[in-house]
């Protein structure tokens, strides 16, 4: 589950922050809405992976030097959106 739990935060970070043309810019928007769904409805157990797939990306970002204002900005996106307000 860690594993799987990682690979969706990375992905979400990724598809939050490639650069694409106004067509690919949307299809980006439907597939990450589609995602937020589903992972709402995650189970108790799913939801605190994701969460700590979360922290461990952040923390890995942190680590690289490599927290830009668009990373941080979707870090708390993706934390407000699935989990609902920050802790």
């Amino acid at each position: 589950m860690k594993a799987l739990a990682d690979a969706v935060i990375e992905s979400i970070l990724y598809i939050s922050l490639a650069p694409g043309d106004d067509e690919r810019a949307d299809r980006d928007v439907e597939v990450l809405e589609t995602l937020v769904t589903t992972l709402q409805d995650s189970s108790p157990e799913e939801q605190l992976e994701l969460r700590a797939a979360l922290e461990r990306a952040r923390t890995a970002a942190r680590s690289a030097n490599r927290m830009t204002p668009e990373l941080l900005e979707s870090f708390l996106a993706i934390e407000t959106d699935i989990f609902g307000e920050p802790d």
